[in-house]
């Protein structure tokens, strides 16, 4: 870009950042922690004692350590019924869900069953109940954990409040002129200027009333 006021070229950037909305894990990672304990009892590190060079028998040690564990862990599918998308959301609570939703379908197609609507009511406000209680209690723990750190107390109250802005892309300053080059230039003079812009609409004032008390 073409400027006047510095000894190198101003940039300007624009990155288009989608929002990476969090989902339920597919898979869950299991490790046979019996196996692997086993696995190191029998296995001979007597190889790593005779390497002089430290770095590398730390390297190797970890080396072995890995493979063990990988060769004992493996993926597990969850099932639909069992991801949750809130932090605190428990299993329990999940099942308490799905309890809450089968009396209701009960009682929608028994409509006349007193016992069992009145069932379904005394369930469905205990579960409410106890997801709001339990969702009060992560977002004052959440809170609680940042109250040293402004940014993540910030943080903490735009997640909970869901009021994080989508900021805008600046491509539309891109298109102030027919190409990007003549439009980056005329951005750069907007604000290499405004500060002289500024400092130009000051009007001095002329009064000497205040005169007196300045003198020595």
């Amino acid at each position: 870009l073409e400027s006047h006021i510095t000894d190198h070229l101003p940039l300007l950037l624009g990155v288009n950042l989608t929002n990476i909305s969090r989902k339920p894990s597919r898979t869950l990672l299991k490790t046979d922690r019996l196996a692997i304990q086993n696995e190191i009892n029998t296995t001979d590190f007597s190889m790593i004692l005779s390497i002089n060079n430290a770095n590398l028998a730390l390297y190797q040690f970890i080396s072995i350590l890995q493979n063990i564990i990988s060769k004992f862990s493996y993926e597990v599918k969850v099932p639909r019924k069992n991801r949750n998308i809130k932090p605190w959301i428990t299993p329990g609570l999940l099942r308490c869900i799905r309890n809450r939703d089968k009396l209701h379908k009960k009682s929608k197609n028994s409509p006349g069953n007193i016992i069992l609507k009145l069932t379904y009511s005394r369930y469905r406000n205990f579960c409410n109940n106890l997801l709001r209680r339990l969702k009060r209690d992560y977002e004052k723990n959440e809170l609680i954990k940042a109250k040293n750190n402004p940014k993540a107390t910030w943080n903490a109250i735009k997640t909970i409040t869901n009021s994080k802005k989508v900021t805008s892309t600046p491509y539309e300053l891109l298109k102030v002129a027919s190409n990007f080059k003549t439009s980056l230039n005329q951005i750069n003079k907007f604000f290499a200027d405004i500060g002289r812009n500024l400092a130009s609409e000051i009007t001095y004032c002329q009064d000497n009333t205040f005169a007196p008390f300045l003198s020595d």
